[in-house]
């Protein structure tokens, strides 16, 4: 069984668990770098308007 030490209380508990059971602390979330989902949907946006903009110059004469 591996364990951790609460950031609050200093008590080991199961690396399984979400929150501290001697003092109830929650489990801190690594913050990872992400993309925000306004950039995502941006990009996804520009690719679609691209394709559909070849396509068209593609077909017109």
């Amino acid at each position: 069984m591996e364990t951790r030490l609460c950031s609050q209380c200093k008590g080991e508990f199961d690396r399984q668990l979400e929150e501290c059971p001697h003092c109830g602390t929650p489990v801190p979330i690594p913050n990872y770098p992400r993309f925000g989902n306004g950039v995502f949907v941006a990009m996804w946006i520009f690719f679609v308007i691209l394709i559909i903009v070849l396509l068209v110059s593609m077909f017109t004469v």
